[in-house]
């Protein structure tokens, strides 16, 4: 098995391809805008709003004035931009009931939904946790197949809460801010699949400089929001004489209903055993007959196991990366936070869904955004690229074309406007100017309102990008 794993290694498809960073890691700027307001989720049940000026003088329940309103008629041309931002925040949180009993029964479902799922990782806990504290106790070397596959499940139950229940905090937050995200088409939701990952090991574990009567056992553990998934454990023995010098994980591994601008982290993790496996297996044996012996000549007994000593994974974290559209194909990156035994690159074989042409057709051209520098408003002029339902600002086209990072985003998945209009003159007095309001969240608790402001060159331009980010939204709405 393990030969034929060094060979593959040597006769690996992708050994003329480059390692490099991957892109999704590179390319996080920061969301453009300036922050109107912020919720945060408290334990007490309760959403705290903060804005940017604790005093409103114009409490709308809208994101912007309506025409003709008397709050509209008395804003003031000379105001500047961060005034008019401050002053068109939500001014309530309550729910709305716009959309119906429609919206509210979603919203019922995913909550009952996701409680459920955590209720169902919380009990695997439970049984990954004894199954665990039995394997040490009737055991007396480390990394048998079932402590192994313990160890596993504990991982991966633990990551599946932890995610499960961030999810469901982002639902509840996002459900009693008033403005809410229009729900994603369904044609838009695409999948990711991984069928390959090669992780390449460190030279001096493959030579035993290191580490000598010991080995490893690696797990790969794949997350996209609340999906989280993970291979089988794979140990390698008897290192010294085969040297092998990678490790192949072969399940497929499927992401569905995921967004345009889909993010999946690759975790690689680690836990030492010993190779000590002549001795063991002999050990093993005696323990099983002894055992079998007792259990058949004393009364049934609950085993005496103190389950918190063994109440989370030995598996620890040597690595990751992270992967998006950009990386699908058979590619190597250099994974990030590496730790022996890894050597710090990694090969994967990916691929996912197709997007609508339209969507994956770039609009580009030049566009000046407000932005607040040390308390005073200035416009900058940066080069905007529309690609996948995400606008991205980079100084110069030639930035861009160099492929260096952007310098921030304007992601569309996460526009409130239902439509985007030409800016009114009592709103910005800059001519061609066009706004869009977004809700980021920060973390699973924190979500802030931004408003991008923009401006085009000419008349034309502002028309031609309007009509390029309206016809997104429509796609991305169904």
């Amino acid at each position: 098995m393990y030969r034929e794993q060094g060979r593959e290694h040597r006769q690996s498809p992708a050994d003329d391809v480059p390692v490099r960073f991957s892109p999704a890691t590179c390319n996080m700027p920061v969301s453009a805008g300036e922050r109107v307001a912020t919720y945060e989720w408290k334990d007490t049940g309760k959403v705290v709003q903060s804005k940017r000026d604790s005093i409103t003088r114009f409490p709308l329940a809208t994101s912007t004035p309506l025409e003709g309103s008397p709050a509209s008629m008395l804003h003031s041309v000379r105001e500047s931009p961060a005034r008019l931002l401050d002053s068109s925040a939500i001014s309530t949180i309550t729910v709305s009931t716009v959309n119906g009993n429609n919206a509210e029964q979603n919203h019922a479902a995913q909550i009952k939904r996701l409680s459920e799922g955590i209720l169902v990782q919380e009990e695997r806990l439970s049984q990954a946790v004894a199954a665990l504290a039995h394997a040490k106790k009737f055991s007396t070397i480390n990394g048998t197949l079932a402590e192994l596959c313990a160890h596993r499940e504990l991982l991966l139950c633990r990551e599946r809460h932890a995610s499960l229940h961030r999810e469901l905090e982002r639902v509840k937050m996002l459900h009693v801010i008033k403005k809410k995200l229009p729900d994603l088409s369904g044609t838009m939701q695409g999948s990711y699949e991984v069928s390959s990952i090669i992780v390449y090991l460190n030279r001096n574990f493959c030579i035993r400089n290191l580490d000598e009567g010991n080995s490893y056992a690696f797990v790969a553990l794949l997350k996209a929001a609340e999906q989280v998934y993970a291979t089988e454990a794979i140990t390698l023995m008897d290192t010294r004489v085969m040297r092998v010098s990678s490790v192949k994980f072969i399940e497929h591994i499927r992401f569905a209903s995921l967004p345009p601008d889909m993010i999946i982290t690759l975790e690689i993790y680690a836990l030492k055993v010993s190779e000590a496996r002549a001795k063991g297996v002999e050990d093993r044996s005696c323990a099983k007959l002894r055992n079998k012996a007792r259990s058949l000549l004393s009364p049934l007994r609950k085993p005496n196991v103190d389950e918190s000593v063994v109440s989370s994974s030995e598996f620890t974290l040597c690595g990751n990366v992270v992967l998006n559209r950009e990386t699908v194909g058979t590619q190597r990156f250099y994974l990030n936070n590496v730790v022996y035994p890894l050597e710090g690159t990694i090969e994967i074989r990916s691929a996912c869904s197709a997007l609508p042409p339209i969507i994956e057709t770039d609009f580009q051209g030049f566009l000046t955004m407000y932005e607040v520098v040390s308390g005073f408003g200035s416009w900058a002029r940066y080069w905007a690229v529309l690609r996948r339902a995400v606008v991205h600002f980079w100084k110069y086209p030639d930035d861009e074309a160099a492929n260096r990072p952007a310098l921030a985003y304007m992601d569309l998945t996460k526009c409130t406007d239902r439509k985007i209009k030409p800016a009114a003159f009592e709103v910005c007095s800059r001519p061609h100017a066009f706004s869009v309001d977004l809700l980021i969240p920060t973390s699973s608790s924190v979500v802030e309102k931004k408003r991008v402001l923009l401006s085009a060159d000419t008349k034309d331009q502002c028309v031609a990008w309007i009509d390029a980010i309206n016809e997104t939204l429509d796609i991305l709405r169904g």
